[in-house]
């Protein structure tokens, strides 16, 4: 799971820098009412969707990393001091 969080963390910006632009531009087409039914809006749509899902799920997972690790140290620091 590590290696997925990197690998998101290290393409992060430039997949949103890259999608940006495309976004961008058929927002503009779409202002002139310049329409194309080759379906790429709908997939540029899609594309944006997508994206948001799995930055979604990457930060609850993040956040439940980090919830499990409080909790596991949580209850190391308890159960040494009830040995005690």
């Amino acid at each position: 799971m590590s290696e997925c969080l990197f690998v998101y963390r290290e393409n992060q910006i430039r997949i949103e820098f890259t999608m940006q632009p495309i976004e961008e531009s058929y927002a503009a087409l779409n202002k002139y009412n310049l329409i194309f039914n080759d379906g790429n809006a709908e997939r540029v749509d899609s594309l944006s969707y997508g994206w948001k899902k799995v930055t979604t799920q990457v930060s609850t997972t993040i956040a439940y990393t980090y919830v499990d690790i409080d909790v596991r140290v949580c209850v190391y620091y308890f159960m040494s001091y009830r040995e005690k």
